[in-house]
């Protein structure tokens, strides 16, 4: 795998969901005072796979959000915690696929150093008996 390519999808997670992150955004200070259709946030949402009864239709009040952005948005609470759970669930499984060819390596070399070495003692006993016993 070219180090480009690698160092993409090493950093996949960040970016995970970072479209539907920038879809939460508020609008642009010229529509300001406007309550904002959510739309498209509603579009991306359920392309992810989500249930859009959590979606709001207009901008609402963010304050109480811990992610996404705290002035008017498209992002509830409950948004935040589905989004966050799937990002989890997708870095984990990243990790674990991204980590599998080191373990099996790993397993595998530990293996054969273990035969060797057993070999090793074998041959080290024999030598014991050949210079105590000749």
């Amino acid at each position: 795998m070219p180090a480009a390519q690698g160092a993409a999808r090493r950093c996949a997670p960040a970016g995970l969901l970072l479209p539907l992150l920038l879809l939460l955004l508020p609008a642009a200070a010229g529509a300001e005072g406007k309550a904002r259709s959510c739309g498209e946030v509603r579009q991306a949402y359920s392309a992810k796979g989500f249930s859009l009864a959590s979606v709001p239709y207009q901008e609402i009040a963010g304050e109480h959000l811990r992610i996404c952005p705290q002035e008017y948005t498209c992002c509830t609470s409950e948004m935040e915690d589905k989004l966050s759970q799937q990002s989890k669930l997708e870095f984990e499984n990243l990790v674990e696929e991204t980590s599998h060819f080191v373990r099996t390596t790993f397993v595998s070399r530990h293996k054969k150093f273990d035969g060797r070495l057993d070999i090793i003692y074998l041959f080290s006993r024999l030598w014991d008996l050949k210079v105590n016993y000749p």
